[in-house]
């Protein structure tokens, strides 16, 4: 019975302690200086990872620009830096948007193409979509969870797990 008795009484004092130091690993984020990149996973899929460039969004004449860089959720080797970065902007009242340029990057992380598509038509949102999580991080300042990078050649360079 004593045995059992100290058990417990180890365990709730142990508890707070874990349940501290965890929830500080879970809330603290590095303070990132005003308009730095701060890239944070929006979304995979099997084959994909999206992250979106909170720290780097812009705003001017009503409209707000973010990027997203998608990614190979498995790259061909851990040296490979394949991506793509589409810049898009958002009509934040009129729930609009359209992707403004694209750049696209080989295994060695040079850039292989890029294009400007500044009269791009304007779509709407769709609802339950990648665009509509992307659209509320622009337009209503959520933002998806996860570890910030403050760079994307740093999470390139990680295991993307």
């Amino acid at each position: 019975m004593k045995l059992w008795g100290i058990l417990i009484v180890g365990a709730c004092l142990a508890a707070p302690g874990m349940a501290m130091a965890q929830e500080e690993v879970l809330t603290a984020e590095p303070a990132a200086p005003a308009g730095a990149s701060a890239w944070r996973t929006l979304s995979r899929t099997s084959g994909s990872i999206y992250l979106a460039d909170v720290g780097g969004m812009k705003q001017a004449d009503g409209i707000t620009a973010i990027r997203m860089a998608r990614a190979p959720r498995s790259p061909a080797s851990s040296s490979d830096r394949e991506h793509a970065i589409e810049t898009y902007e958002f009509r934040c009242g009129q729930d609009q948007w359209r992707v403004i340029r694209t750049e696209e990057y080989g295994p060695d992380g040079a850039e292989l193409d890029a294009w400007d598509e500044a009269d791009a038509a304007w779509l709407a949102v769709p609802p339950g979509s990648n665009m509509a999580f992307l659209d509320a991080v622009a337009c209503d300042g959520e933002l998806p969870t996860g570890r910030p990078w403050a760079r994307l050649e740093d999470f390139l360079a990680s295991n993307r797990n």
